[in-house]
């Protein structure tokens, strides 16, 4: 068995070595286990390398769509398959509904992920997949029907990382056919996937129809095919060191992408530092066109506010910074009550404010403590200011944005307005009692 497995294991002991520290210090190598070959497989390869060297616990996790008649019988051949193996199993029933603009094999795909990274995070995993050459083929084939530059026509990597768990699929050079030539010699048991006929999904019109007659015109087309992807991942990744350089000098206060230093680059720089710090901040990837938008955006007026939506997020413009928001903020209270010595979270802010009485307060009963939102037509006037003004003019002075400035909480003491609480500072008004400590963390 060892023999006929070499390859396969050699393969998964090159990709545990690309983490670059000692496996064995995580929690679990977490297996993507369908049942299918290709997991069958990698499942087998695993417990056969387990026996040789030291490895963290294998941990199979089957991700059940409920989309099959066959979904129930699939769980439990999985479950038995791992008692056998002695592997631990975990399974998730998941429910699969298609969204707007998005298909049932792309839910149910966001969703297996879901499941499979939130164990990894559960037990300081990594998890390993058993994609092949001839997944990765079908993938830069659909990236390039979608019109996908260079980064979607890398393809799939042999490391990557998703939500901060590292992904591994070390058979992107390994062929289909010599993962089911192994597993028929192995005399495995998997499940077939009867869905997996249906042309109606694409990548299934890949596979049924495509690929058959592009093997048999170019045998090696799957290999090529992941050089190329492989070349482009190598350009992406020397281009994402440079526009890292170059986007460190344009973030702005809280993470804001400041206009004025991407002025300086060519429209093609403008866009990809644009994307770059989208993806940085963890968005999803903006089309063509609207990364064309937004690019516009750095030269329209200076006293314009635009806004453009997409996908749950929104970027605004004030004055000379773009803003990466979430579409529906959170829902900021319009009053906070507080007490004396116990903090509290104002998370629309990110900050904790705490207040404690100086020794000039006398004991309880303390007076009303109050964080009061939405008052921009209070007229106020900080400490070291000549003159006082509406609150909303205040906050203009202060750079505040026109979206922010209803969250922003005026402190009463004693139902008088005592400092404004900004998410860098506390700006002490005029006449406030100096015997309350404010503290911002």
């Amino acid at each position: 068995m060892s023999t006929s497995l070499q390859p396969f294991e050699a393969a998964v002991t090159h990709a545990l070595s690309l983490l670059g520290q000692d496996v064995s210090g995580y929690g679990a190598l977490v297996v993507g286990y369908s049942g299918g070959v290709d997991s069958t497989l990698l499942l087998h390869t695993l417990v056969q390398l387990r026996s040789k060297s030291t490895l963290p616990p294998i941990l199979a996790v089957h991700v059940n769509h409920g989309l099959n008649s066959q979904a129930d019988s699939w769980q439990a051949h999985c479950a038995q398959q791992a008692a056998a193996l002695d592997v631990r199993f975990e399974t998730a029933m998941v429910n699969v509904v298609a969204k707007a603009r998005t298909s049932i094999e792309a839910e149910a795909r966001r969703l297996r992920y879901d499941v499979l990274l939130s164990h990894c995070q559960l037990n300081s995993g990594v998890l390993i997949l058993g994609q092949h050459q001839d997944d990765q083929l079908e993938t830069v084939l659909l990236q390039l029907k979608r019109g996908a530059g260079p980064k979607g026509l890398s393809g799939m990597g042999m490391l990557q990382h998703r939500a901060e768990v590292p992904v591994l699929r070390p058979w992107l050079d390994i062929a289909k056919a010599d993962i089911v030539k192994t597993s028929e010699q192995l005399q495995l048991s998997w499940v077939e996937d009867d869905s997996n006929q249906n042309p109606r999904f694409d990548r299934n019109f890949l596979r049924q129809i495509i690929l058959p007659q592009l093997h048999q015109r170019w045998p090696s087309i799957a290999s090529t095919a992941s050089r190329s992807a492989r070349l482009c991942a190598e350009q992406v990744a020397m281009l994402e060191e440079v526009g890292m350089c170059r986007l460190q000098s344009a973030i702005g206060a809280a993470g804001t992408l400041k206009i004025v230093p991407l002025l300086r680059y060519s429209p093609s720089w403008q866009r990809y530092l644009i994307r770059l710090w989208i993806e940085q901040r963890s968005a999803p990837a903006p089309s063509e066109s609207l990364t064309e938008q937004m690019q516009q955006i750095l030269t329209a007026r200076e006293d314009s506010e635009p806004c453009i939506e997409w996908a749950g997020w929104q970027l605004r413009r004030y004055q000379q910074n773009l803003h990466l928001l979430p579409a529906d903020p959170a829902v900021v209270p319009e009053v906070v009550l507080m007490r004396p010595g116990q903090p509290v979270h104002l998370s629309w802010l990110g900050v904790t404010l705490t207040i404690d009485p100086s020794e000039q307060v006398a004991s309880e009963p303390y007076p009303a403590i109050e964080l009061m939102m939405g008052m921009p037509s209070l007229r106020i006037k900080p400490q070291q200011a000549k003159h006082s003004k509406l609150f909303k003019y205040w906050l203009k002075e202060w750079g505040i944005p026109p979206w922010e400035r209803q969250k922003i909480p005026l402190l009463y003491i004693d139902n008088v307005a005592t400092a404004v609480i900004l998410s860098d500072k506390i700006v002490k008004l005029q006449g406030a009692s100096e015997n309350w400590r404010l503290n911002l963390e």
